[in-house]
């Protein structure tokens, strides 16, 4: 996006809040996607279907990551304006992968665009026996290091990763429906499952449960957790190894279901 755009928007009062910052991400979006399909439609012959799809998966991906972006570019360019220099953001204590739980009430508030807002709760199957079987600190310097690095990468510019402790995590998906948030939940599980850890040099295989909750309130950060919690618990329950929805009754402002 254009620098100047961004300068612009980072002078202006208020605009880190709605209505200003919800209607420059709109349009922001829109002419990415415009764009994205101008492109896909130039195709033609055999393979015109395929990129029509690929470019359904692109706009969407860029549509999640837009909001994180413009945040992120108009805060450099107001500390950029004041001669002060970034604070990085504070990951957790344990491995310093993740973010703390701690910061997810915030960043709640400010990810429900246009789509709403998506939260993920997922932690791995079988947990337990692994610690027994390899032990807690050995899980720690290997399994856990290793999936808080797989996480990370795949959150990187769609939204915001925490590790609320041992083997649970939550993942903050802005501007995200439940259908954008379904189609990243089926990739995690995936890359989890066919990641290849190793403990101590022995290879591993595990799966994970998630459960996936949407809200369009600032201020359902909590029940929106909650739901996704009691989602994944429902994803165990029916066999492990995947996810499932909460439920529009379980909590208030939902955007949609899968």
């Amino acid at each position: 996006m254009s620098r100047r755009l961004i300068e612009i928007y980072a002078g202006l009062t208020g605009a880190s809040e709605a209505p200003l910052r919800d209607e420059l991400i709109a349009e922001i979006t829109r002419q990415v996607t415009s764009f994205i399909a101008s492109v896909s439609r130039s195709v033609r012959g055999p393979d015109a279907g395929a990129v029509a799809r690929l470019a359904r998966e692109l706009g969407a991906r860029r549509s999640i990551g837009i909001p994180r972006e413009l945040d992120l570019a108009a805060d450099d360019a107001r500390r950029a304006a004041t001669g002060s220099a970034p604070v990085p953001r504070r990951k957790q204590d344990k491995l310093g992968i993740l973010d703390p739980p701690s910061l997810y009430a915030d960043d709640f508030k400010s990810s429900v665009g246009i789509l709403g807002v998506a939260v993920l709760f997922f932690d791995l199957d079988h947990f337990e026996a692994l610690n027994t079987r390899f032990s807690e600190p050995v899980i720690d310097r290997t399994l856990l290091l290793e999936l808080n690095q797989l996480v990370a990468e795949l959150v990187a510019w769609r939204g915001m990763a925490y590790a609320e402790g041992g083997d649970e995590f939550v993942v903050l998906l802005p501007n995200t429906n439940a259908p954008l948030a379904a189609a990243f939940t089926k990739v995690l599980l995936h890359r989890i499952r066919s990641a290849a850890f190793s403990i101590d040099g022995h290879p591993l295989t595990v799966t994970a449960s998630a459960g996936i909750a949407t809200s369009t309130d600032p201020d359902g950060g909590q029940a929106c957790r909650e739901a996704a919690a009691r989602a994944m618990r429902q994803a165990k329950d029916a066999g492990r190894d995947r996810y499932r929805m909460a439920r529009q009754s379980e909590h208030p402002a939902h955007a949609g279901s899968a």
